[in-house]
């Protein structure tokens, strides 16, 4: 068998033994893999005194999380377009052929720029406009 249950009073949680536990429900082994299978598919589990866990929808993110989950991808696209930011500015420093165009690396400067402005957009976190990247693979030389 398994249990729910506290052993504080405020924090809820799943025991093999019901001994020291306050509000303590039992289980089937069954009820039990609902409710993990259930928060491995999004969902929250919730735990009611006397009562068995219910699985319930997540809440909204927080405009905080939301702004951390737009910085986070942010952070990734600017990630993703540095190295070859980098090279051209290499290439360009060792006079040697570089792979992008003059033009190319100007707009992944700016790209890179709007992306740093994101957090001053009206509407962030929530209504985010998005800068294009770049076109790919512009290369002067294969």
């Amino acid at each position: 068998m398994i249990y729910t249950g506290t052993k504080n009073g405020t924090d809820y949680g799943f025991y093999l033994e019901s001994e020291g536990l306050e509000d303590c429900i039992e289980l089937t082994e069954k009820e039990h893999m609902d409710l993990m299978d259930g928060q491995g598919a999004g969902k929250v589990i919730v735990f009611h005194p006397d009562a068995k866990p219910t699985l319930e929808d997540p809440p909204p993110p927080t405009e905080e999380q939301l702004a951390e989950q737009a910085r986070n991808k942010r952070d990734s696209l600017i990630e993703a377009i540095e190295w070859r930011i980098s090279r051209y500015q290499q290439q360009s420093a060792l006079g040697i052929a570089t792979n992008d165009t003059a033009a190319w690396y100007d707009s992944a400067l700016l790209y890179v720029q709007a992306l740093r402005d994101v957090p001053e957009q009206d509407g962030f976190p929530t209504a985010i406009v998005w800068p294009e990247m770049p076109e790919e693979y512009e290369y002067e030389n294969d």
